[in-house]
């Protein structure tokens, strides 16, 4: 797992097996015989009494250590659940985004680019096609083009570029300026707006398209 990139996936994989070696394991340790029987009946007559009880004992040892296990589990797994909000902000930050976005780039046709190219552009896509915005992704998932049917061919358009500075590293330039610079036509000239959608999540807004 890398810092910084989201381990959900992981979780979504890995959990269920966990699951079921826990399970598992509990049910060999509360009921041992296989066939389901109870693994300690009533001594059969003439039978030594000290070998039932002995089993007796070991089914009892057996389930105090699954009930044990599995409350153990539960106890380490209550307090280091995760938070309902990423910290980032999650959703509700990419929410407020696209209004941000909205408000700077009018009815217009906008066009969102991610940098570097690998990453992509659904977390800022999806909450502006919500708001009603018809959804076309590029060729690439780090691109797509937002329209609104109502709005005239006329609108300005606008190009609206992503930076993730996580991979300032790979980009070769920082985000907030010089990153966006590398993609950006010079003839857009300066940002209309630009700003921290979350941490180290850089959003730059231009008016006009890529030609």
């Amino acid at each position: 797992m890398i810092r910084g990139l989201p381990n959900d996936h992981y979780h979504a994989f890995a959990d269920p097996m966990v699951f079921v070696l826990v399970g598992l394991g509990a049910a060999a340790l509360w009921r041992p015989d296989r066939d389901g029987s109870d693994p300690a009946p009533d001594p059969v007559p003439g039978s030594a009494p000290g070998r039932a009880s002995g089993r007796a004992s070991a089914v009892v040892a057996g389930r105090v250590l699954a009930a044990g296990g599995v409350l153990a589990i539960l106890a380490w797994a209550a307090p280091h659940q995760p938070a309902a909000v990423h910290p980032d902000g999650g959703f509700p930050a990419a929410v407020t985004a696209a209004d941000r976005i909205e408000a700077a780039t009018g009815p217009g046709r906008i066009r969102l680019l991610a940098i570097p190219d690998f990453k992509s552009v659904e977390s800022y896509a999806y909450p502006l096609a919500r708001g009603g915005r018809g959804l076309q992704m590029g060729g690439e998932t780090s691109e797509a083009t937002l329209t609104r049917d109502s709005v005239a061919a006329s609108e300005p358009e606008s190009l609206v570029v992503i930076c993730d500075s996580l991979f300032e590293p790979v980009i070769g330039a920082a985000c907030g300026g010089s990153a966006e610079a590398t993609i950006v036509p010079v003839a857009l000239g300066d940002p209309i707006a630009r700003f921290e959608a979350a941490p180290g999540r850089w959003i730059s807004v231009y008016r006009g398209a890529i030609p």
